[in-house]
């Protein structure tokens, strides 16, 4: 679940799942100001652009979820969260 929130309060929800093995992402549901979810009708994995800089996809691809080896298991993901990601060399 990924909850994000401007500095003035607007707040989006969604579900999503990642592949960390192709690089893909994809939006399962929205959340709804009543805590119900509304499913995306159109829910497809997309590539994570690697390039853009202001994905939060890409954050948590490279900086928490995913590893050089492939996905992080849970407690190396815990870590990541508490300590500010899994950083790679110049990144």
């Amino acid at each position: 679940t990924v909850v994000v929130r401007t500095e003035g309060g607007a707040e989006n929800v969604s579900y999503e799942g990642m592949r960390c093995a192709t690089g893909e992402r994809k939006i399962y549901a929205f959340g709804r100001p009543d805590g119900t979810w509304s499913r995306n009708k159109y829910a497809r994995w997309d590539l994570i652009e690697a390039r853009r800089e202001t994905s939060y996809h890409r954050e948590l691809f490279f900086h928490y979820f995913c590893t050089v080896d492939g996905a992080a298991n849970l407690k190396v993901i815990r870590h990541a969260i508490d300590n500010g990601g899994i950083r790679r060399g110049g990144d």
